[in-house]
């Protein structure tokens, strides 16, 4: 069964561990709305609408689940998370991401150990796909395992094509700070292709970041 969504309230009333496909059919504007990310299993559709005023990560966590033809524009997160921190999504199991646009935003999780734009962090073990996202004009400020695009990629199965990342990265440690992933397993089948970076970093020694990824 789909679930169709017009509006802001319908978007926060989106239930838990939802499994379902479902398609936004107009833009949504969060601004003085209370929001809590949840868990989605689910496909999400954004039919190449608006998500504006976000202030809290768009999804918690990622199981199983499809994102594309998304656009989140103006997004303010500030969150206290201790483990993974993004504005699309604080941790990834399995998904994939396609057409994802971030735009004019930002996010500040200085508690937080994976924080990156597009995701915090993808869990050992599991699989990732993304693919024609971009990222601009965003400032990502976090504590460790700092990426423009993710900040830690915890598996080998992954592949991360035609994607870019243009903005600022912070960070309050000088471990795995990078311009576009902080740290990313690159081994298996693991798959950085037409990508690119430019970043600017503020940390407490900007000779530690890498432009691009810190791997193993």
């Amino acid at each position: 069964m789909a679930i169709y969504i017009s509006t802001a309230q319908e978007l926060i009333d989106l239930p838990n561990n939802t499994t379902e496909t479902v398609y936004l059919t107009s833009s949504i504007d969060l601004t003085g709305y209370t929001y809590t990310p949840k868990t989605f299993k689910g496909t999400f559709d954004g039919n190449y609408h608006k998500i504006t005023g976000l202030s809290a990560p768009l999804f918690d966590v990622l199981d199983g689940a499809t994102v594309k033809n998304v656009k989140i524009i103006g997004a303010n997160v500030q969150t206290n998370a201790t483990a993974g921190a993004g504005i699309l999504a604080n941790t990834v199991k399995n998904a994939t991401l396609y057409r994802i646009a971030i735009y004019d935003s930002s996010i500040t999780a200085i508690s937080s150990t994976y924080c990156g734009a597009l995701i915090g962090f993808v869990q050992p073990g599991y699989r990732l796909s993304v693919s024609q996202c971009a990222v601009r004009h965003v400032d990502v400020y976090g504590q460790k395992n700092v990426g423009g695009l993710i900040g830690y990629i915890g598996t080998d199965d992954y592949t991360i094509t035609d994607s870019y990342f243009i903005g600022s990265v912070r960070a309050t440690t000088v471990e795995n700070i990078g311009g576009f992933i902080g740290y990313a397993k690159m081994s298996g089948s693991a798959k950085i292709d037409k990508c690119y970076v430019m970043a600017t970093f503020t940390c407490p020694d900007v000779f530690m970041a890498n432009q691009f990824v810190n791997f193993s």
